[in-house]
């Protein structure tokens, strides 16, 4: 048994299996972020490039589309991490 392997596969499952059942978490501070900056800005705050407001009306944050890509990376990241701990107990 490889013991730094199967540590490395291990936490790679942890961070595969968090990143698959909750992706949003990653997402929301971005939006929250996202939203609180709009609201400064309509509050009469300067804008701190050309035209942000404009762009964050505009353009919102792409949350659904990445989910699930980022659920999938997740499952990815646990097979990995599976086939490394799997790994470090045959060789």
């Amino acid at each position: 048994m490889n013991s730094p392997t199967l540590v490395t596969g291990l936490i790679t499952m942890g961070i595969g299996a968090s990143t698959y059942f909750w992706p949003h978490v990653q997402h929301s501070e971005s939006d929250e972020s996202r939203q609180r900056r709009l609201a400064e800005l309509r509050a009469g705050a300067p804008e701190s490039y050309f035209e942000e407001k404009r762009t964050l009306e505009a353009y919102p944050t792409r949350i659904d589309r990445l989910n699930r890509r980022t659920r999938l990376l997740g499952g990815v990241a646990f097979v990995v991490g599976l086939g490394g701990a799997a790994l470090s107990f045959l060789g």
